[in-house]
């Protein structure tokens, strides 16, 4: 039983944009790791401001007895990428109690038009112990691989291919194998970060990634040949 805790590419002409990324460290925090988190936020900087990201919301309601909270999570998806790197200026700024790595950077940027056409379907507010389906529908085939974040990294969970165009599959893809949602223990309530990543590409998903690593693994797939869903769970007893 397995226990969850939780294109076609249309490029236009790519110019050049200055993107810049900070990142604080400390003990916990090597100096090198900060400022290679940095640099991939200089790069978001520089896509977000040449053709900017489509952000995708989900508000939910919550209820009891009379009292009513909504809750809103939002998604990001940055609409171009890095063509090249022209420069790159990294700086190290001392402040009480921190450090910080600053990164500034000129790339050449160009938008796209992913076309893939990815969604995620199943129930994302659960019970301790509940069991868990999820359907995922394609317009290309691929593989997908989906991940729980946290503790942060990223854990792999489920993975399964779509053999053909326009298909529908389940997760848990092997029927021998369930998703379970529980609740760490101690804790009355959980909110999971689910994370579903779809490639064209015959990749070799790892059993765990740092955040560093699940970035540079996206990066690495072209952004004609990727899509990226993240999504909530809410699991309480």
């Amino acid at each position: 039983m397995k226990k969850f805790l939780l294109s076609s590419l249309i490029v236009t002409n790519a110019f050049a944009v200055t993107g810049i990324g900070e990142y604080r460290y400390g003990p916990d925090t090597t100096e090198n790791l900060a400022c290679e988190l940095a640099e991939e936020r200089a790069k978001e900087d520089a896509i977000i401001k040449y053709v900017g990201q489509s952000v995708e919301a989900q508000i939910k309601e919550e209820c009891m007895r009379e009292k009513c909270v909504f809750h809103r999570d939002t998604f990001s998806e940055l609409n171009g990428y890095i063509k090249s790197l022209t420069k790159k200026e990294i700086e190290k700024q001392l402040f009480p109690g921190y450090s910080a790595c600053v990164v500034t950077i000129e790339a050449e940027v160009a938008g796209i038009n992913n076309t893939i056409i990815f969604q995620v379907d199943g129930k994302f507010d659960v019970k301790h112990e509940e069991e868990m389906t999820f359907k995922l529908v394609s317009n290309r085939a691929g593989k997908v691989g989906m991940f729980n974040y946290h503790g942060n990294k990223y854990y792999k969970v489920q993975e399964a291919k779509f053999a053909s165009q326009r298909t529908e599959i389940m997760l848990p893809y092997d029927k021998t194998k369930k998703l379970v949602a529980m609740v760490p223990d101690g804790q009355k309530q959980s909110k999971e970060l689910v994370t579903f990543l779809f490639s064209e590409k015959d990749i070799v998903f790892k059993n765990e990634y740092s955040t560093l690593e699940m970035k540079n693994l996206i990066a690495s797939i072209p952004p004609m040949n990727r899509k990226v869903v993240n999504r909530y769970v809410n699991i309480v007893k």
